[in-house]
């Protein structure tokens, strides 16, 4: 019974969901990409069939179709699609945009934080294992290295793999072996060994690995001696017979100034084939339909130059409808990619729903949302998670509510769905809080209080990093503002907005049919403008503060919310099987001891601190009573050793009882086996982190038998020599025993008369001062790193339980 009625239920769901995107159109459904351009789009039905557990691997771009930036590198990655089109049996090139609701869940599996972001999957991957690549900005070449060497750091094994490790051990003689039986073909390539050239044919040639095998030689080979080669030579390919004989394959004649190393070796290659025909059904389909697309590429450039723009759209009246869809896409799905909020981040954040709380000139129940809002994120001091500030998004309740509908604008509505939309909804939004600060405090006005709220949240939060790093450049000067001029920041922010619209005009994210313009027009206000660049200051400032008030906003479109929900999101739509298993792998909340622990931790984090100092306190003066006697000891032992050799002493001890007290085998012993235990549990995490649970416990087992091979060596060694000394660090450490035998030549038994013997008095003082810096030091850095990550540490042992 409790089965059917689930299902009953996610079928009402999924039509309300259906006919909800039926009433009103998707704005985010929009991919920047089409199947012309190489590369797979990718959304949340398809992304887990097609992706994971596929035999190849896949280069995703994570992107939004808002995001400027999104926009400008899209003929980018275009190119690096077109470029790897041949390297398809090795890696696929797919694109998913992130705005689209049924999308996002994909994006925050894969812990996207900033647009555009590039990730490789490895093939046969499940869920979220994916690299991160470095992308350069408007270089494919760039990017397609960076490929590469991902693709190689995977070392896989499959037989379509190319073997991409250079050859260098291997004799000219033995190279053809190594082939595959089936082969019908092989190649070396010897290059510089930083080269990519040699990889680049390796996959542009992957197909046919069957009948082809390629290897590549670097200059710090023995092949490259055997092969006698200059560095003017290379790169240079070489056919390697069965016989073991070589033959040089000639590219000379296919030398053009426009190729490249790749171009060059391919076409080369590719004339061999034909020529010998050693290579059944061999075709060159995929370079004919890479030289095609690229051309394509070219010509829609050339016509994105060149084409028409259309005048801009100019309304009097805004509307409601464009702050709240920002207002909720910002809260709902901006904010919370960020996967830990403490610290300057947590900071930023509420000061940014201050500044709307207080600004806001919306409805009274989105106005209670931002209050309440504001009220539970205050009651997380040490910070909170991405997905617990969604969790706090998402509640509506009757008197405190903001729509989270469908993504949609009214006055920043583009003639596409990539343009204008969301960032134009944030700058509306932005002047509309300057213009409220200013008409809702008629005194006392803290100028710089919503610009710098501004500047944080597009720091921390905004989705697209060269945008948020570009308009951390045009508020630079944002702390030189007039503190006694109440309208200063109104002014600022029209400045920085208009300087922005220059620089982005005739930009390929710019809308044609609404063109960046200097704002206000002369047709929407004739008063401001004087000639075609100058502005008059006055009736500019009138205009903004009528044009951004409250009363200029229609409220006739916004929805009612008089039937709220305070459910958390719908279910996803249209997401498939893999997905919903993917996605819904959140942590329970466990209701046991240690989860009400961590809570009152995280909560009242400092006394705390002080507890666990009066328990140790306690305890110290419970069991150890005579702490402080050997404190005062210690204290006047320093002192006394300092007068003596201020004064010249050459021993700092005055008995041989006091002699042997300080100094002896087992406690020397002891503190040399704890200086190396300490540090090798220290490093031993980092250094399974590094080599992995296999590797990593044989080299543990290797120092195990070393380390029992090094007891051995001491127990002979004691049969042999009777200086119990000598047996204890014969083979540790070679320094440790040349202070023991420079002791023993000194005649001093302790570290410090030793080095007053040889570095003499200034020596001691100077040396004493740099071992008490040391440890100090590092006693001040250890108390900072704990101090900044015990914090994390506990809010992460929540959400654990």
């Amino acid at each position: 019974m409790t089965l059917v009625f689930t299902h009953r239920y996610l079928l009402i769901c999924f039509l309300i969901r259906l006919i909800s995107s039926a009433v009103v159109p998707s704005q985010d459904s929009v991919s920047l990409y089409t199947a012309n351009d190489k590369v797979v789009i990718l959304t949340g039905q398809n992304f887990s069939s097609t992706v994971y557990q596929s035999k190849t691997a896949w280069l995703v771009e994570f992107y939004a179709s808002w995001c400027g930036h999104c926009q400008s590198y899209a003929n980018t990655y275009r190119e690096v699609a077109i470029d790897t089109w041949g390297w398809r049996t090795v890696v696929r090139v797919g694109a998913i945009n992130c705005y689209a609701d049924e999308n996002s869940p994909i994006c925050d599996q894969h812990n996207v934080a900033a647009y555009p972001t590039l990730r490789l999957i490895g093939p046969n991957s499940f869920t979220n294992g994916s690299k991160l690549i470095h992308l350069t900005a408007t270089d494919a070449k760039g990017v397609e290295r960076e490929l590469i060497k991902e693709l190689d750091a995977l070392k896989r094994t499959d037989r379509n793999w190319p073997n991409f490790a250079p050859i260098d051990h291997v004799e000219l003689e033995n190279v053809y072996s190594y082939a595959p039986p089936t082969v019908k073909l092989v190649l070396l390539i010897v290059e510089k060994q930083d080269d990519f050239t040699g990889r680049q044919i390796m996959l542009d040639f992957s197909k046919y690995h069957e009948q082809l095998s390629i290897f590549r030689a670097s200059t710090d080979s023995k092949l490259w001696s055997q092969l006698q080669l200059n560095f003017t030579d290379i790169p240079a390919v070489f056919i390697i017979h069965s016989n073991g004989t070589t033959e040089r394959m000639n590219t000379k004649q296919n030398i053009n100034e426009n190729l490249g190393s790749r171009n060059l070796l391919n076409y080369a290659i590719r004339s061999y084939v034909h020529k010998s025909k050693c290579i059944d059904n061999f075709d060159d389909r995929d370079l004919e339909e890479i030289i095609h697309s690229k051309n394509a590429l070219k010509k829609s450039e050339v016509k994105g130059t060149n084409e028409v723009q259309g005048a801009a759209v100019e309304n009097k009246n805004l509307n409601m409808v464009d702050l709240e869809t920002a207002l909720s896409y910002m809260l709902r799905r901006e904010v919370p990619r960020i996967k830990m909020i403490y610290g300057e981040t947590y900071d930023a954040l509420l000061h940014w729903l201050i500044v709307l709380t207080k600004y806001f000139p919306g409805r009274q129940p989105v106005v209670t949302y931002l209050k309440d809002l504001l009220s539970k994120v205050k009651q997380q001091p040490n910070g909170l998670s991405g997905k617990q500030f969604r969790e706090l998004a998402d509640i509506n309740t009757s008197n405190s509510y903001l729509p989270n509908n469908q993504i949609r604008y009214i006055h920043c509505t583009g003639s596409a769905p990539q343009y204008r939309g969301y960032p134009c909804a944030l700058w509306l939004l932005f002047h509309t809080l300057t213009v409220s600060q200013v008409q809702t405090e008629s005194r006392n006005t803290h100028v710089t209080e919503v610009p710098s709220a501004i500047k944080g949240f597009i720091k921390h939060f905004f989705g697209c990093r060269h945008c948020s790093d570009n308009f951390m450049k045009e508020t630079s000067e944002l702390h030189q503002l007039d503190a006694n001029d109440k309208n200063a920041a109104v002014v600022y922010l029209w400045k920085v907005h208009n300087h922005v619209n220059e620089r982005l005009h005739g930009d390929e994210t710019e809308d044609p049919q609404n063109p960046k313009i200097q704002f206000p027009s002369s047709n929407l206000c004739p008063k401001c403008r004087m000639g075609e660049t100058n502005f008059d200051s006055a009736s500019t400032l009138d205009f903004l503060l009528q044009h951004y008030s409250k009363d200029n906003f229609d409220l006739s479109s916004v929805e009612n919310p008089s039937e709220p929900s305070n459910k958390k999101d719908q279910l996803p739509s249209r997401i498939d099987q893999y997905s919903m298993i993917e996605i819904n792998h959140d942590f329970k909340q466990k209701s046991g001891l240690f989860s009400h622990l961590t809570s009152i931790v995280q909560r009242f984090s400092f006394y705390f601190l002080i507890f666990i100092v009066i328990i140790v306190l306690y305890v110290r003066r419970r069991h150890c009573k005579n702490v402080m006697d050997g404190v005062v000891k210690f204290n006047r032992r320093v002192t006394r050793y300092i007068k003596r050799a201020m004064s010249g002493s050459t021993h700092f001890f005055t008995d041989e009882d006091e002699i042997h007290r300080r100094s002896s085998t087992a406690g020397a012993s002891y503190n040399l086996i704890n200086s190396i235990v300490g540090s090798g549990v220290i490093g031993m995490s980092y250094a399974f982190r590094q080599s992995g649970y296999v590797a990593g416990f044989v080299l543990l087992g290797i120092v195990a038998v070393l380390t029992a091979n090094a007891a051995t060596l001491r127990r002979n060694y004691r049969k042999t020599n009777q200086n119990l000394i000598y047996v204890l660090f014969y083979d540790l450490d070679y320094s440790t025993t040349i202070l023991i035998r420079s002791g023993h030549l000194a005649k001093v038994n302790t570290y410090q008369e030793l080095v007053y013997t040889v570095l003499g008095k200034s020596g001691f003082l100077w040396l004493s001062l740099v071992q008490f810096l040391y440890p100090f030091i590092c006693l001040i850095s250890y108390n900072i790193i704990i101090g900044n990550e015990i914090e994390i540490f506990f809010i992460s042992l929540r959400f654990l339980y």
